[in-house]
């Protein structure tokens, strides 16, 4: 937020809570910061806005589209096991039962042991 703020951004910021961006984009770290055209076509993407990325942000701003830029893969059965589980984390939380989320979260830490974010949420659930 501290550069959307600044920049006098006016687009829609969403969260993440149903791991979209984990299924469709490989993301596995934050922070994570991309840009997408008006028809949702990939143009650039980094694990922080720092100010190279918004230099790089700039200079796409000013190009136009580039169309045909590669979708990636449907996820595999295990990325959706994993997004499941943490679907199931989420559930868990919502009703008070940390030690279901905890063991939802480590189950899927085990599906992907690369998932950062993952790896977080655990640490946050056991303090």
């Amino acid at each position: 937020m501290k550069y959307l703020k600044p920049s006098g951004a006016d687009h829609t910021i969403l969260i993440d809570a149903t791991c979209t961006l984990t299924r469709r984009w490989g993301v596995r770290r934050v922070p994570f910061s991309f840009l997408l055209d008006e028809e949702g076509t990939l143009r650039l993407s980094a694990e922080s806005a720092d100010e190279a990325f918004l230099g790089r942000v700039a200079a796409a701003l000013r190009e136009p589209s580039v169309v045909g830029v590669p979708v990636p893969e449907e996820p595999s059965k295990r990325g959706y096991s994993v997004e499941i589980l943490l679907q199931a984390c989420t559930n868990f939380l919502g009703r008070n039962r940390r030690a279901e989320a905890a063991e939802s979260l480590g189950k899927a830490l085990e599906l992907d042991p690369e998932n950062e974010i993952i790896r977080a949420q655990l640490q946050d659930l056991a303090r």
